[in-house]
């Protein structure tokens, strides 16, 4: 009797947790449904096999091994203006996408993987400021911090992903198009510069080979 009573109090119990737990949290959400409608890009990617997908400013390598069944991937995307009232006004949004994973075993949205997907984004308004934030399956939306800080490389951003329980937006700092103009030249400049350089080198050189083989050409004077 006592061991009856046990069991159905643990069944009640785990139906509880059950109960209050998001169903994004047993199987991923599908975020087309939160600000990412558009396929960006899709693969079917068989186990054991390594993807890579590509849209724009943003490439997603997926590693061998990340997922236990096959599975269909699908790179998301939505506007930019979508997310920019969700950020402080001293940021802008330079990139958005979310993943969906379909398990082609069960049919079902995985949230979980087996090894990080790695994101990298490059785009000329990233810098060491730049953040890379989640987006939440919800309505309204809200976006949170990521507890682990991207890898930012001049113009590039990389970040690996464990799952699909969240979408992701990278902003930086605003600036206003002259300013990332300015930048982009202020980069270009010195490797122009060194171009020039190299060119008048080559020039001096050609002459000083000239002058020599004229003086070469002139018979000898006693």
């Amino acid at each position: 009797m006592i061991k009856q009573l046990l069991a159905s109090v643990g069944i009640l119990i785990m139906s509880s947790a059950l109960a209050v737990v998001p169903a994004y949290a047993l199987s991923g959400p599908d975020f087309a449904n939160f600000g990412y409608p558009k396929i960006l890009a899709s693969e079917n990617i068989t186990v054991g096999h390594a993807s890579t997908l590509k849209s724009g400013d943003i490439t997603i390598n997926v590693p061998a091994g990340a997922f236990s069944d096959p599975v269909t991937f699908d790179l998301l995307g939505g506007q930019n203006t979508t997310f920019q009232p969700l950020v402080p006004k001293n940021k802008v949004v330079v990139a958005n996408f979310a993943f969906r994973v379909t398990d082609l075993t069960t049919k079902q949205l995985i949230a979980k993987f087996n090894a990080p997907v790695i994101a990298i984004i490059t785009n000329n308004r990233i810098n060491l400021s730049s953040q890379y934030l989640d987006t939440t399956p919800s309505s309204p939306i809200t976006v949170v911090s990521n507890p682990v800080a991207p890898i930012i490389d001049g113009y590039t951003l990389k970040h690996g992903n464990l799952g699909a329980p969240v979408g992701w937006i990278v902003t930086s700092p605003y600036v206003t198009a002259a300013q990332v103009t300015t930048n982009t030249v202020s980069y270009s400049t010195p490797v122009g510069f060194y171009v020039a350089a190299f060119m008048v080198v080559l020039i001096l050189i050609a002459i000083v080979v000239y002058l020599v083989k004229k003086n070469s050409n002139q018979p000898p004077v006693a």
